[in-house]
């Protein structure tokens, strides 16, 4: 995870690669469809034209089903529908401007109030945010 906590750092702006390595950092998978979910020749392999689209084959063709991942580093309502998610009690505050910032600490852990998770100087809040998530997550595990 310090590499994607890096790539993150360094990120410009909105990047759906990156928005695939974060779901699957924080345990999203593509939901089977229910038709397919004995099917050993089913899976789902991301799109190479399209990063973040994720479609299903059966066998070696694909089947015309997809599924996106969420645009976490574009939008700030997805970044923290995802610290809810992963991290249920958390407390974010977002500072926006030139240099955006993220904290993320819990009020109900001594330990978490006592040293917070922070994003600092990220392209965006979003991507702030999602570096201070990344961080408290690696420091749970």
């Amino acid at each position: 995870m310090p590499e994607l906590i890096t790539r993150l750092r360094e990120a410009e702006g909105a990047d759906r690669s990156l928005d695939a390595e974060i779901a699957f950092a924080c345990g999203w998978r593509p939901h089977m469809p229910k038709r397919h979910q004995n099917n050993p020749r089913a899976r789902y392999e991301q799109c190479t034209v399209n990063p973040g689209t994720y479609e299903l084959w059966i066998g070696g063709q694909p089947c015309g089903k997809e599924k996106h991942v969420p645009k976490y580093t574009e939008s700030l309502d997805a970044a923290l529908a995802l610290v809810a998610e992963v991290l249920p009690g958390a407390v974010c505050r977002i500072k926006t401007g030139l240099a955006p910032t993220a904290i993320i600490q819990r009020t109900d852990d001594e330990h978490w109030a006592k040293s917070p998770y922070r994003g600092l100087n990220a392209a965006s809040p979003a991507i702030a945010l999602l570096i201070a998530l990344l961080q408290a997550q690696g420091a749970q595990e």
